[in-house]
C-alpha cells in the first residue's frame, strides 16, 4: 500500500487544489509565536560540512535541470533539482486551522517558503511537500484519512512515506543527476522527520534543519496533562493491523536508540550517516514551553561530523521557527554557505 506517487508542476495533489504546502497568510500560529527577538545566538557544534495525495507547490526556474546533456542517466525532465520537505509540530489552540488537528504552520507562516525562495535565487527548480504533527490525512472536518482517501487539507506521516517513496524511486534512484532533498521540521515535527529519515536509509538527504526538536507529549499526551499526542497508542493499533514492519519501532521516540559513549537518546537527537549536513536550532526556556531541546544531536556511531548548532539566547520554542527569528536567518545562511560551497 506505499506505492509512490508523483506530483505535477502545479503543485496540486491528488486532493486537486488541496495543497498540503499551500502557503496561505500569517495568521495561523501553530507552535510558532508571532514575535521574534533580535538578541544573537550562540553558534556551537561541529562545522563540517496530479498523482500524489501530499500537497506540493512547484516552483520553476529558467535553471536547466541536466536533461538536455548529453550521455549519462538523467532524471526525468519534469523532476525538480530540490525538493523542499517540511514536517511541523503540535498547534497550540487557537492557532489550529483545523480544530482537533495539527496544521502545517511551517507552509501558513511562510517559513517554509524562505528555503524555497533561497534555492530559486541559487537558479534551482524547487518542489514542496509540507506535512503536519500527524500519522494519518486529516479534512476540514479533521476526519481520519489514509492516503488516497477524501480531500484532505492536512497531511501526516502515513502521506510522507508515499510521497518519499516515490520521491526516491523517481526522482533520486540511481540517477547521475539525483533530485536534492533539503528536510525542515520544528518540536513533534522532528519526531516525525527523523523517523522518516531511519524509514529511508536507501534515501539520501543532502540538508536536515532541526527547530527545537522534542519528543515530550509525542509518544502520549498524558506526560504534560493530556497536551500532547498519543502517537504510541496510533501507530501499534496501525501497525498490528496492517502487518507493518517499519524496520525499528516507529511508535518510540524518547530514549529508544542507542548510540556509543552516550545514554539511549531520543530520537529526534539522532542523525543517520545517509543525512549529509544537519543544521540544530536550540531555543530558549519560555513561558509555554520551558523545557526546550538541551539534547545535542549525535550521529548514530556518536559523532558530531556534519552537525552545526545554532543555541538561541532569546528565541523560546514557539518563536524559532518564526520566518522572521533569528535563528531562521541564521539557518538560511548555512544552506547558503552549503549552496555556495
Amino acid at each position: 500500500m506505499f506505492g509512490g506517487a508523483c506530483a505535477d508542476d502545479g503543485g496540486a495533489g491528488m486532493g486537486g487544489d488541496e495543497v498540503a504546502g499551500e502557503t496561505v497568510g500569517t495568521d495561523s500560529e501553530g507552535e510558532s509565536g508571532t514575535d521574534s527577538s533580535t538578541d544573537s545566538g550562540t553558534e556551537t557544534g561541529t562545522e563540517d560540512a496530479e498523482s500524489t495525495d501530499a500537497g506540493s507547490e512547484t516552483t520553476e526556474t529558467d535553471t536547466e535541470t541536466g536533461a538536455e546533456e548529453s550521455g549519462g542517466n538523467l532524471k526525468p525532465a519534469d523532476a525538480p533539482d530540490w525538493v523542499v520537505v517540511t514536517v511541523s509540530g503540535h498547534c497550540i489552540p487557537p492557532g489550529c486551522a483545523v480544530p482537533g488537528a495539527n496544521n502545517e504552520y511551517l507552509a501558513d507562516t511562510g517559513t517554509a517558503q524562505r528555503f524555497v525562495d533561497l534555492l530559486e535565487v541559487w537558479g534551482y527548480s524547487v518542489e514542496r511537500f509540507s506535512y503536519s504533527d500527524e500519522f494519518y490525512n486529516r479534512d476540514n472536518s479533521a476526519a481520519v484519512l489514509q492516503p488516497g482517501q477524501g480531500s484532505p487539507t492536512i497531511f501526516g506521516f502515513l502521506q510522507m512515506f508515499e510521497d518519499l517513496t516515490m520521491i526516491r524511486d523517481e526522482w533520486v534512484a540511481d540517477f547521475d543527476d539525483p533530485t536534492r532533498i533539503l528536510l525542515v521540521a520544528h518540536s513533534h515535527g522532528v519526531v516525525w522527520s527523523h523517523s522518516a529519515l531511519m524509514a529511508f536509509p536507501d534515501l539520501p538527504v543532502e540538508i536536515v534543519i532541526d527547530f527545537d526538536g522534542k519528543s515530550l507529549a509525542w509518544e502520549d499526551e498524558d506526560v504534560l496533562l493530556e497536551f500532547g499526542d498519543t502517537w504510541q497508542a496510533v501507530i501499534a493499533a496501525y501497525t498490528q493491523a496492517e502487518g507493518i514492519n517499519w524496520g525499528f519501532n516507529l511508535g518510540a521516540a524518547e530514549a529508544s536508540w542507542p548510540v556509543p559513549g552516550l545514554p539511549q537518546q531520543d530520537l529526534e537527537d539522532v542523525v543517520p550517516a545517509w543525512v549529509g549536513t544537519n543544521i540544530e536550532l536550540q531555543a530558549t526556556s519560555g513561558l509555554i514551553m520551558p523545557f526546550p531541546d538541551n539534547d545535542d544531536n549525535h550521529r548514530l556511531d556518536g559523532s558530531t561530523d556534519g552537525i552545526v548548532r545554532f543555541e538561541s539566547q532569546s528565541e523560546d520554542h514557539v518563536e524559532i521557527d518564526n520566518a522572521d527569528s533569528e535563528a531562521v536567518d541564521w539557518a538560511i545562511g548555512q544552506v547558503a554557505e552549503l549552496l555556495g560551497g
